[in-house]
Parts: structure tokens; sequence; C-alpha cells
């Protein structure tokens, strides 16, 4: 998979260490550096930046995973409402299998 990041400061540790427990592979691409062919990919991954270019992130070119709330309008999430939050008392998971 593909974690398309800003800069390094800020790229989820606990993100990649989900992914790395489930067996994923994880290349960290810095968005300057977003490859025009993404098809050794099969997921993307993009975190909560904000980015300098967000039209340049390729989003949705491959089944993509979005953590960020800035470019719902962008990228064709949302309106110009935008995105919200979520928040949670305890860690979120996801629910495999059931």
């Amino acid at each position: 998979m593909a974690y398309v990041y800003k800069s390094s400061s800020n790229i989820d540790k606990k993100v990649l260490e989900v992914f790395f427990d489930l067996g994923m592979s994880v290349d960290k691409i810095q968005e300057r550096n977003i490859p025009n062919n993404l098809s050794s990919y099969r997921l993307l991954y993009i975190g909560d930046e904000s980015f300098s270019n967000p039209w340049k992130v390729p989003f949705g070119k491959i089944p993509t995973i979005v953590s960020n709330y800035y470019y719902g309008d962008i990228w064709g999430l949302t309106d110009d409402d935008g995105m919200s939050k979520l928040a949670s008392n305890s860690p979120l998971k996801i629910n495999e299998d059931g």
C-alpha cells in the first residue's frame, strides 16, 4: 500500500502499526514525490495533514482510505460544508468479517 504524507513528522505511527499487524507492506510517499502510475499499489492511505497541492493527491485512482477532513470538497466526498471530525471516548476499531 502507499501512505501519502506531506511531512514525515506527521506520519501516524499507530496507523502504520495497524497496517503492519495486518501483514501489509507500506511505502511512504511524500506529497511532492507521488508517482504518476500507482498500479503497483492495491491501496492508498491519505493521512490527516494540510497538503500543499491536494488536487495532485491521487484520491480514488485506487481503493483509498482517507483520514483527512480538509479536502472533502476537492476530492468529491462532501459539499462545501465539509467533513467533521469523528470523536470517541475509546479507541476506534474496525469490525472485520461481520
